[in-house]
């Protein structure tokens, strides 16, 4: 009999077992899709926002979208915890792919006036990682060089490509000196000739709550350093006044990485 009993709660157990990963990956495939649409509800009201002049009145409105949806982004990853534990969404992610969608969610009209050359090296590895949260980085460092350039016309290059790191060149001075770790990265390159970032104000540029825009809300760069943290990122920021910005952001493919835990800080 007690060999029965065990036997019957091993079973119980395995049922239930069965059970919570059936409701996990529901819950997985679930908070995956609806971060996809507010990646694109917060990059569609982030457009609009800009091109409202400061006295319209539906200002307000699009603002109070903009802070629920930053929320319920918040909630998906925390459903993403919960449906997947440490693992969190990780998945694999082609740099090109998620880069060309990003560009399909610009607006026309806000790119009126802009150049836009985009050089997407061919047959990239993929590279594990977050893929709504990359998809915030990516929407924020284009409008943050859209926004750099108007009113006036210019151009903005954008390159993927993959690099071997084999040592810590360069002075890192916009980013405390943290170069990534020795290993191969997917790289992405966002370049901008518009008016360029002050040394006083680069310093201050991933501070919570930071900006010099009359309606921003200084949540972008200090959020796109905290995804990339999540996500064992690394970012280099190059600017000089009147002279443009260049913004290369690096993920590593899990290849030949001489240590693990990349972070920025």
């Amino acid at each position: 009999m007690l060999n029965d009993a065990s036997t019957l709660n091993t079973q119980k157990k395995d049922i239930q077992a069965e059970h919570m990963e059936h409701w996990q990956l529901v819950a997985s495939g679930v908070a995956h899709d609806f971060n996809n649409l507010l990646t694109s509800i917060l990059g569609q009201s982030s457009l609009a926002l800009l091109q409202l002049p400061e006295e319209a009145v539906a200002r307000s409105h699009i603002e109070k979208v903009i802070k629920a949806a930053e929320y319920a982004t918040m909630l998906t990853d925390q459903l993403l915890t919960y449906s997947q534990g440490n693992r969190a969404d990780l998945e694999a992610i082609n740099l090109n792919m998620l880069l060309q969608d990003n560009l399909n969610l610009l607006d026309s009209t806000f790119l009126d006036g802009i150049a836009l050359d985009v050089q997407m090296a061919s047959h990239l590895p993929t590279f594990a990682g977050k893929r709504g949260q990359i998809q915030q980085v990516v929407m924020n460092l284009l409008i943050n060089a859209a926004e750099a350039i108007h009113p006036n016309s210019g151009k903005i290059t954008i390159q993927t490509g993959l690099i071997m790191i084999s040592d810590k060149n360069g002075n890192g001075a916009e980013n405390n000196g943290r170069l990534p770790l020795q290993g191969e990265y997917l790289f992405l390159q966002i370049q901008d000739d518009g008016s360029g970032i002050d040394p006083a104000i680069m310093q201050h540029i991933f501070e919570p709550y930071f900006t010099t825009k009359s309606n921003g809300r200084g949540l972008g760069l200090s959020a796109v350093q905290e995804i990339l943290r999540q996500n064992q990122g690394h970012l280099e920021i190059h600017s000089a006044v009147e002279k443009g910005t260049t913004i290369v952001v690096y993920f590593p493919t899990g290849r030949n990485l001489t240590s693990p835990g990349l972070l920025i800080q």
